[in-house]
């Protein structure tokens, strides 16, 4: 059995993703309010909320906001609270990183405190989606509802779905160090960046071979041979679906104006709009 440098034995099973740990980020089917929600309304959604992190300023707003998404998660998407924040642990420490650094530059703490919550209030929407979006129904959405090009429908599946399947060859990867004897419990500056080498490196290799793959499958099959294509299944956005956007659409405008530093807000549109 492998053993760390404190001559502990290191179980396996508990340091990757086996059957018995669920991927952080991979599709779970179910019945929830999320599951049923059209998967073009939730994208939208998820930029919304983007922009809504960006005219808050205030930690206290940030917080509010960040606290909101987990309970729609819990609630609409039957996600716990401990398995949203096994996933928030991933970005925790660079968010935790990004705060210091702006409390020792500009010398606020108010907004430190905020830069770092928004960066944890960004990945609440992301796993929502991951986990209650079926990518099948995503790129249906994105061509029929959104009515984007059916290759860049295609794009965005395959990117999502690779997701998932990128973490768990991480968790592969490390583990295979672990059988070789490694130690994969170093910590501080230079062990983090002695992991960051075994096993990006590798990593990076196998997302290089899955994506020539992948267009070699898809060239064999004549994808885009033609400017449309049919689908099997259709799908659109339900009233509620609707009325959903819509109300974070208004609430998001109504903060802007109201509580927020529509400043920002104009100066991101000039920008978008050169």
């Amino acid at each position: 059995m492998p053993r760390n440098r404190h001559n502990r034995p290191i179980l396996l099973g508990t340091c990757q993703g086996s059957d018995q740990m669920k991927l952080r980020l991979q599709y779970r089917p179910g019945n929830s309010l999320f599951h049923k929600m059209d998967p073009s309304v939730k994208f939208i959604w998820m930029i919304i909320i983007v922009f809504l992190l960006f005219v808050m300023t205030d930690p206290y707003s940030v917080l509010a906001l960040l606290m909101l998404q987990v309970l729609m998660g819990k609630f609409g998407g039957k996600i716990g609270f401990v398995e949203m924040a096994k996933a928030l642990a991933i970005i925790a420490p660079t968010a935790f990183t990004v705060s210091l650094l702006n409390v020792l530059v500009t010398g606020d703490t108010f907004y430190g405190a905020a830069m770092g919550l928004r960066m944890l209030a960004v990945v609440v929407p992301g796993v929502i989606f991951s986990k209650t979006t079926d990518p099948r129904r995503l790129t249906f959405s994105l061509v029929q509802v959104l009515k984007v090009p059916y290759m860049f429908g295609f794009m965005i599946n395959t990117a999502y779905r690779f997701v998932p399947i990128f973490e768990d060859e991480l968790k592969s990867i490390t583990n295979a160090h672990i059988v070789r004897g490694v130690d994969m419990e170093l910590k501080g500056i230079r062990g983090r960046i002695k992991k960051l080498q075994i096993t990006v490196e590798p990593l990076l290799i196998g997302v290089i071979r899955k994506s020539q793959l992948t267009s070699m499958a898809v060239q064999n099959r004549a994808f885009g041979a033609y400017e449309t294509r049919t689908y099997i299944y259709t799908t659109k956005a339900t009233k509620w679906d609707k009325i959903y956007i819509a109300a974070w659409i208004i609430g998001f405008f109504v903060y802007a104006f109201t509580l927020g530093t529509p400043s920002q807000l104009l100066s991101l549109f000039m920008h978008w709009s050169r």
